[in-house]
């Protein structure tokens, strides 16, 4: 008898485990972009396996680009010396938006990102502005014009 409920435990406990991991990349795999088309003078994006992006404390016009002693590019909180290490999310720096996570621009980092201009579309971690086409993203086709996302529709599955 107690060699059988120490089995139904194991089995529940394994059963409790696998879902929590399936859990955990079915969150965290939702921001695969894939490109369907592209018309951009770049490569084919490659996918990547990074985390949807947290609405950040601070605003994007409260942060800026500089370089730090050793010519790293860091995002500071504007007016101060200190690094907005906790900022997640684009900073603008002359014509260009860039892609900032942990301190640094994440030049790893593929896929879409919200701001209050709207929603991007990030490639190697900075908004492709020459980017136009399509992005298949979970049963979404995602369409994206000069960067910016334009428009969604279901996939059919």
């Amino acid at each position: 008898m107690k060699e059988r409920r120490a089995t139904v435990w194991a089995v529940l406990l394994a059963a409790l485990a696998i879902g929590l991991v399936v859990f955990g990349i079915y969150r965290n795999g939702m921001t695969l972009p894939v490109p369907v088309t592209t018309t951009s003078p770049y490569d084919a994006p490659k996918p990547t396996t990074a985390a949807p992006t947290a609405a950040p404390e601070l605003a994007m016009d409260q942060v800026e680009l500089r370089q730090d002693g050793a010519g790293v590019w860091r995002p500071y909180i504007r007016g101060t010396d200190d690094v907005a290490v906790d900022y997640t999310g684009l900073i603008p720096l002359g014509e260009a938006w860039f892609y900032v996570s942990g301190g640094i621009i994440d030049r790893d980092f593929t896929g879409l990102v919200r701001n209050a201009a709207g929603q991007w579309y990030v490639s190697n971690g900075m908004v492709d502005f020459g980017f136009s086409g399509e992005v298949a993203y979970l049963d979404t086709v995602i369409t994206v014009e000069e960067g910016k996302v334009v428009g969604t529709a279901l996939t059919a599955g």
